[in-house]
């Protein structure tokens, strides 16, 4: 049980290292002001996934950071 978050990691980064490998091809990404040239698929790829990570959670910190609201069960009747 000790060293099962450093197998874990390692797994989850040797499939990085391997998906990175397997989409070697170059492409070409033209954005509106810049153009990217000579960058490897596989990275575009990690990168785009880890910027939808780090969006998805910036979006969901209000939601996580709401202080709930505890309603009185008190009945002074």
């Amino acid at each position: 049980m000790r060293y099962l978050y450093l197998i874990f990691f390692l797994l989850v980064l040797g499939y990085l290292i391997l998906f990175f490998n397997l989409n070697s091809s170059f492409v070409d990404l033209d954005f509106y002001f810049y153009k990217l040239n000579g960058t490897t698929l596989g990275f575009i790829i990690i990168v785009a996934f880890f910027l939808g990570m780090l969006l998805s959670y910036f979006l969901q910190l209000p939601v996580l950071l709401r202080k709930r609201k505890i309603k009185s069960k008190n009945n002074d009747s």
